[in-house]
């Protein structure tokens, strides 16, 4: 979906969203200030409650960090490259657990769906 056809309400929370992760990028907490900072620099007119809401959000959780996938998601090597401060030359990727194959169960296969059990149909 392209930007324009967005409406007015959906690009305000697109550029606060976006103006929070500038801020967690940049090291910088995701207050009122920076995020309301962000958003008239890039030209965004964004209601100071949206602001005020992401910004007690976000610090009710404890940083922004929450809401990204963790490796678990399918997220690939980029979370934990994340959680290492962004040096991730340094460390040794963890090996990856083998999975054990699923046992599969013998149902005996005499069993007949409509139970007729009979060849005739």
């Amino acid at each position: 979906m392209p930007f324009d056809d967005l409406n007015a309400f959906e690009k305000a929370d697109f550029a606060v969203c976006l103006g929070a992760l500038i801020c967690k990028d940049s090291g910088v907490e995701a207050t009122e200030e920076t995020l309301g900072a962000i958003t008239t620099a890039a030209g965004c007119s964004v209601p100071a409650h949206m602001i005020t809401l992401y910004a007690n959000f976000i610090a009710k959780a404890g940083d922004i960090d929450r809401f990204f996938a963790g490796p678990s998601a399918g997220g690939g090597a980029a979370a934990p490259a994340a959680a290492a401060g962004g040096d991730a030359g340094g460390a040794a990727p963890e090996p990856e657990k083998e999975e054990e194959p699923e046992e599969e169960v013998d149902l005996g296969g005499g069993m007949d769906m409509f139970g007729g059990g009979d060849a005739d149909y």
